[in-house]
């Protein structure tokens, strides 16, 4: 196994996806996070300071419910001995509205190349990432985004996140700028490694008791836009796309209000929506067996408005568990 850089293009929206190559899942053992604030947060100055500051303020007349937290940063990924080890310093929402989501992005990459050789060195890059979940007869489970939350709203998405720093009681504000012992990297990456399973259980009332074959899948980089780092998880449900529907419906979950309704993509329409999102022709999923005869341009013709409505996030994520979905599932 090795790191390579694999760009695809979609709706000109290119995506770059930093991972294993072959793409394949990643069980626990197999996953490192290296936390070191000193070395791996972003580089900062006065001016951009300042900028960040106008910008937020400014983004807080326009959505007084966003709030400013703590963030991890993902710095990097490379391999090592077998493992994936994820790069980790620390950042926060407003770093990531005023470099990442900032007009200035642009300008901020250009300067971190020619200063540091690294065109993420003055972006927050703080680090997010979601749950692909699959149900037992095959439908992946998304949502619609809220319309009032401050990215993407009203596109279809995964379950997803931040890794938040605050959970890790082990975290002090005096060890921010020192270097981690061991078992500071352990706490961090146990709140990294298990986020995206909070964030469902938070989001669509999915409790880690209903998954299985839990794992990570990659790095999703959005090369418009944000140029923002996403790690991707995938986990396998024990319930029925039908039981999946009534625990949403439920309406108890703490972050219900993020959604504004439950979507599951059809086993085969996934297959039409990876073709239009690759390039490729895909098949169904084996799990279901039904003739589709006439029916199969209007999939496809679904399959293609629906990629207009998946955030770049999802778009990534689904690629990168392309053979999971439809081989294995």
């Amino acid at each position: 196994l090795k790191v390579e850089k694999v760009e695809i293009g979609l709706t000109q929206k290119p995506i770059t996806f930093w991972g294993p190559i072959p793409l394949q899942k990643k069980t626990k053992k197999k996953v490192h996070v290296n936390f070191n604030p000193s070395l791996y947060n972003c580089k900062s100055n006065e001016d951009i300071k300042t900028r960040i500051n106008a910008i937020w303020e400014e983004m807080l007349q326009k959505n007084p419910r966003c709030f400013d937290a703590t963030k991890f940063r993902q710095a990097g990924l490379h391999l090592e001995d077998g493992r994936v080890i994820i790069e980790v310093g620390l950042s926060s929402y407003k770093e990531v509205c005023g470099t990442n989501l900032s007009e200035n992005c642009i300008e901020l990459r250009g300067k971190g190349e020619a200063e540091f050789g690294d065109d993420s060195a003055y972006l927050s890059n703080a680090l997010g990432g979601g749950l692909l979940l699959v149900t037992v007869d095959g439908y992946v489970v998304v949502g619609r985004r809220a319309s009032w939350v401050c990215e993407f709203p009203g596109f279809l998405d995964r379950p997803g996140g931040h890794a938040e720093p605050d959970n890790v009681s082990s975290l002090k504000k005096e060890t921010i700028h020192a270097r981690a012992d061991t078992d500071l990297h352990q706490a961090v990456f146990d709140e990294i490694w298990s986020f995206p399973q909070q964030e469902a259980e938070a989001e669509y009332g999915i409790g880690p008791e209903l998954m299985q074959d839990y794992g990570f899948l990659g790095t999703v980089i959005c090369k418009v836009d944000t140029y923002r780092p996403s790690l991707e998880f995938f986990a396998r449900l024990t319930i029925t796309s039908s039981e999946m529907r009534l625990l949403y419906n439920k309406g108890t979950q703490v972050e219900a209000n993020e959604t504004s309704g439950l979507h599951m993509i059809d086993p085969y329409i996934l297959g039409c929506l990876l073709h239009h999102l690759t390039g490729k022709k895909q098949e169904t999923c084996t799990c279901i067996q039904r003739e589709v005869g006439e029916n199969k341009n209007k999939y496809h013709k679904q399959a293609a408005n629906m990629v207009h409505e998946l955030t770049p996030a999802l778009r990534g994520a689904l690629i990168l568990a392309a053979e999971i979905l439809l081989k294995n599932v």
